[in-house]
């Protein structure tokens, strides 16, 4: 098939799309086959090398390309993605371990509010010398260990959250650079 009978036969098959789109579809292919056949191909190896028309009317109407310009928007968009994720890597990565090691030293907090509860209840044994001081020092006590496990239970939750938004956002980075 030479390339009028190739744009003619796609213009019957696109029949009942809008003129504009027919004609932005046929004007593309019609640049294809001249870029092919001025790479060397002969007029019938150009149209032969688009494929079918039937393939080429499926991705027409069916939105996968009108005019080859889809594709590769999508594709710059994704390259565009990807060198974002990579330049702005230093910047995100540091946010992201400086909020673990804030975690981290939520549940040291918590640890040392506890123990030091614990000091205070025991130090009422070896320093207490009235009742008066006694029970202010289990009271505190009782206080830091309290404060210490409301901020262990609250960080314990922040981390389960915190791993589940790193598994969302390690799958979308992985989409981008697999072309998902």
């Amino acid at each position: 098939m030479n390339k009028q009978q190739f744009l003619n036969e796609l213009r019957k098959a696109l029949y009942g799309m809008p003129p504009a789109e027919i004609e932005k579809s046929v004007q593309f292919y019609s640049e294809m086959i001249d870029d092919r056949m001025e790479d060397g191909m002969n007029e019938e190896e150009a149209v032969a090398s688009l494929g079918s028309l039937g393939e080429i009317v499926g991705q027409i109407r069916g939105g996968g390309f009108s005019t080859g310009k889809t594709a590769s928007l999508k594709q710059n968009t994704k390259t565009v993605e990807m060198i974002v994720i990579i330049v702005t890597a230093p910047v995100w990565f540091s946010v992201y371990i400086s909020a673990w090691m804030s975690l981290i030293s939520f549940y040291i907090t918590a640890v040392c509010l506890s123990i030091s509860g614990l000091a205070c209840i025991a130090a009422n044994f070896f320093v207490a010398p009235t009742t008066e001081v006694m029970l202010f020092l289990i009271g505190g006590g009782c206080i830091l260990i309290g404060l210490g496990m409301f901020i262990f239970v609250g960080t314990n939750v922040l981390v389960r959250l915190f791993i589940k938004l790193t598994k969302f956002l390690t799958e979308e980075v992985k989409k981008i650079f697999r072309g998902d």
